[in-house]
């Protein structure tokens, strides 16, 4: 049984996938922090979008394309998968400072999901299809 049986009151351990959606929305806006820390894996699979839409702190690994985004958006912390002996210093961190409810991290998601809203996505697609048009006229 060892942690999984007797897992901390305030610890939610699933280990089995969770469906996307309206089930995965819902477990994301009641966690206090969203570990994105994987090893091997930077990147964000749409995770730091949601986190910042349910303004959830993250915590990712350091280096890569979500380490980047969390710095310039103050979304979060990283850390070297390496350094364990760290973590529960920088939870601690995350707890004490109360990033969830700074300035900071509430204006960090609002910049954040602006660049990933469906305004942006209509000019970015215009952008493409205009790039495209011009590219099959020089063609012709």
């Amino acid at each position: 049984n060892g942690f999984l049986g007797n897992q901390p009151e305030n610890c939610y351990i699933h280990l089995n996938s969770v469906p996307d959606g309206a089930e995965f929305h819902a477990l994301v806006k009641i966690c206090d922090l969203m570990w994105l820390a994987n090893h091997n894996f930077p990147f964000s699979s749409n995770r730091l979008t949601k986190t910042a839409l349910l303004q959830v702190p993250v915590l990712v690994t350091t280096g890569g394309l979500l380490d980047r985004k969390v710095k310039q958006y103050c979304l979060g912390q990283s850390l070297h998968l390496d350094e364990r002996d760290k973590i529960a210093s920088i939870l601690q961190d995350i707890q004490n400072y109360e990033i969830k409810y700074s300035l900071a991290f509430q204006i960090g998601c609002k910049n954040y999901l602006s660049l990933h809203d469906s305004v942006q996505l209509r000019k970015q697609m215009s952008k493409v299809i205009c790039e495209l048009a011009s590219f099959e006229k020089k063609m012709t």
